[in-house]
Parts: structure tokens; sequence; C-alpha cells
């Protein structure tokens, strides 16, 4: 029997055909961002490992604190990172990230196991600033080109890939626990966001890049494409929400999906001529009720306001950065991006050392002095009750409170130029920049000839 080879040599080549078409496609592209952010969220677990650097290197809570301070500098101050972005591609920005990633969490694994000499607090601080920085690059390498493939689904784009870094979180912790099952210590969880988040990067970094102007006819297909993508995330966020409560607290079984809908409720309200400016505030002031709930220890106000801050901290950096790339457009996204996150670190280090670390400590030792007239050297202290966070929560919500009234001058000075087309000018920017690559090219083409 003969067989026709060049059917199957045809065959074969529409195959390898699709094949790069898939791979070389933005849809691929928003598929890899996912899976590097999925795994690039260590900074959000600094709470599964922190005991562990407390106890093994004798540190107190405002010791701590100072640490938790230097790891959301390192995870927010990336300037540096958008400005090598200005003139590298994505990859050399990922690939970046993966070694300062593994460098900074694997000196605290070494520094926690005793395997190298105890190492002074500014050590640890570098250290952990070193390795909290592989967010900033992570972020500005993936999702800044993301946000340029996909510019007018910008608000969905930024709350998915944001929503992901979250819970990317709460994956590395599952992992932990499927890898590690019951150990009590936490130093495998160092160890493991030390190198799984590095690998991730060096695989996934040449996927990653910013692709031609596709035209409007794609736009239908981006928003039907980003459309999955939710419903995908929302089923994920319950299901990881489930097997937390039910390893934690059974008892809880209210479930909140807020922080992943942020970007999809602004992009809707756009349509309405609603100022995105406008939905920050409000979210401001929602959080505002929630820091009070936990302040006053309201019957189930935990609960109730974890979901609500949850939902709240999602969507102000969802709608922070969609409003950036707004008002200031994409050609210098990525050092704009990182300029954002700057007030994280202030307001860190400000409310979180200065404030509740000192706070807790001073009820701690009043707890303490209660008990015992003298200190013990070296003693751990130790706070119990509501009074430990009650007035630092009082004064984050006062805070928060005059942050949602600034707001307010901005939604009224942007309110005219949201009642507009705010993407026609990126379109037409868009369209005259393929015209003149296409111009470029043709010229090289005539000379050439």
């Amino acid at each position: 029997m003969a067989i026709d080879s060049s059917r199957f040599e045809g065959g074969c080549t529409k195959a390898r055909s699709f094949t790069v078409q898939l791979l070389a496609g933005r849809f691929f592209m928003a598929f890899t961002t996912i899976i590097i952010l999925s795994f690039i969220g260590t900074s959000y677990i600094f709470g599964l490992y922190s005991g562990e650097i407390k106890t093994t290197l004798g540190y107190d809570q405002a010791t701590l604190n100072l640490l938790s301070f230097f790891k959301d500098l390192g995870a927010n101050v990336s300037v540096h990172a958008g400005l090598i972005m200005e003139v590298a591609p994505p990859w050399v920005i990922l690939s970046l990230g993966a070694v300062v990633n593994f460098f900074g969490y694997f000196m605290i694994w070494l520094s926690v196991t005793h395997k190298i000499l105890r190492p002074p607090v500014w050590l640890m601080c570098l250290y952990i600033t070193i390795g909290a920085n592989s967010l900033g690059f992570a972020n500005t390498g993936a999702i800044v080109p993301c946000i340029k493939n996909f510019p007018e689904n910008r608000g969905v784009v930024i709350g998915i890939l944001k929503s992901y870094i979250g819970l990317g979180g709460a994956v590395m912790a599952q992992l932990y626990h499927a890898l590690y099952g019951n150990d009590t210590t936490a130093d495998g969880v160092i160890l493991l966001i030390a190198w799984l988040p590095a690998l991730i990067l060096l695989v996934f970094a040449f996927s990653v890049r910013v692709l031609k102007f596709a035209g409007h006819r794609q736009i239908k297909r981006e928003k039907k494409f980003f459309s999955g993508i939710l419903y995908i995330s929302l089923v994920l966020a319950g299901f990881i929400m489930v097997m937390i409560i039910v390893q934690k607290q059974v008892e809880f079984s209210k479930t909140g999906y807020g922080r992943v809908l942020g970007g999809l409720i602004s992009e809707h309200l756009l349509k309405y001529k609603w100022p995105r400016p406008a939905c920050l505030t409000a979210v401001l002031f929602t959080s505002c009720i929630a820091h009070l709930l936990i302040a006053f220890n309201a019957p189930y106000g935990l609960y109730i306001a974890s979901i609500v801050m949850a939902f709240c901290f999602g969507a102000e950096v969802t709608y922070l950065y969609s409003i950036i790339s707004e008002l200031f457009g994409l050609k210098h996204y990525a050092t704009l991006y990182n300029y954002g996150s700057l007030a994280g670190p202030l307001g860190s280090y400000i409310f979180s050392v200065r404030v509740a670390g000192h706070l807790y400590d001073k009820e701690g030792l009043r707890q303490l002095e209660a008990l015992e007239p003298t200190r013990k050297h070296g003693e751990e202290l130790k706070c119990n009750g509501v009074k430990c966070y009650q007035l630092a929560y009082i004064i984050i919500a006062a805070a928060t409170f005059f942050t949602a009234l600034v707001s307010l001058i901005l939604v009224a000075r942007t309110r005219k130029f949201y009642k507009g087309d705010i993407y026609k000018r990126f379109q037409e920017d868009d369209e005259n920049n393929v015209t003149l690559r296409r111009v470029g090219s043709a010229k090289k083409e005539e000379e050439i000839n």
C-alpha cells in the first residue's frame, strides 16, 4: 500500500506552523505571564516563615516588623527594573529576577538553618530586600508587556494578573504543605521559595515579549479570552480559600472573590463614563470600615474585615496602575509602573514598624509587667487581646479616610477626561507607530534594491 508522502509532509507542516503561531501568539504570552505570577507571590507568605526567623535568630516583634518593612521595600521599590526595561527586552528583567530571588532567600535559609554564622540584623534586612525585589522584576518583566499587548483591556488585565500574585502566595503555601506535610519547622518553605520561583522565571523568560499592534478586530477575542481567564481565576480562588479554611477554621463558610473582580467592575463602569478614580475612592472608604471592625472587635468582625480588606487591597492596586496607564500612556509605562509602588514601603514602615510594632511591644511589656515585675533578659514579648493592635488600626483607619478625601480631588480633576474616549489617542498612537514601521521598512527595501 503506497503512502502519499506529500499529504503527510503537508500535515506536519501545518501542525508545525500552528504550533509556532500558538507559541508566538499574544494569548500564549498572557498564559505564561499568569504562570510566572502564580509562583512569584513569595512576599505574601512572610507569615508562614517569619516565626521561624524570630525563634531561631532571637528577634523581638519590632525587629521582625523591621524585616517585614525591608521585605515590602524590596517588593515595591523597583524603579531600576523599569529603567532597565526601557532599553532591554523582558527576558533580561525576568532572568535578573530569578537571580536576586534565589540569592536573597537562599542566604536567609542558610542563616536560619545555622549553616553560616548568624548575620547581623542589617544583613538579614539586606537579604530579604534582595529576595523580595524579585517581585518587582517579575511584575515589570511580565505585567508591563502584557498590558502593552492588550491596551484596550488594561483594567481587566491588571486585575487578573495582580490577583494571581496574591493567589501565588496561597499556591506556594499549599505546595509547601504538600511537599513537607506536617513539618513543624518553616525552613523548608524558605528553601522552596528560593529555588522554585527562580526556576519558573528562567523557564518562561523567553515567552514574554511585546508584540506588534494586532488591530481592532482582536478586541472581541481578547474580551472572550480574559472572561474565560476570569472564571478560571474565580474557581481557583474559591478552591484555595476552601482548602485554607478547612485546614484552619472549618466553622467559617463565607468566602469572597472581590479581589479578582476589581478590574472587571471598573472596566464595566468605564462604559458609562464613570471615572476610575471614583472606584478607588469608594474602595478606600470601604476599607476604613474594615479597619474599624477589627479595631473594636465587632462580632465576626475579623472574618468580615478579612474578606473586605482582601477585596479592597486587590482593587486598590488594580485601580492605581490602571489610572497611571490611562493618564500617562504606555510609552514609558515600565518606569511609571514602578514609581506607583514607591509609597508602599513608606506606609509599611510608618504603620507596621513605627505604629503597630511599637504599640504591640508597649502593650506586651505592660502585660508582662503585670505578671512579673522584672523582665528576664532576652525574654520574648507576647501580647494577648484586642488592645495589642486596637490603637494601631484606629490610626490606620484615620489615615485611610484622609487618603480617600484626597482621592476625591483626583476624581474632580479627571472627570472630563473620563467622559471622553480615553483609549482613542492611544489607538491613534499605535496605528501611527504601525504606519511608521511600514514606511520605514519600505524605504529600507527601496534602498537595498
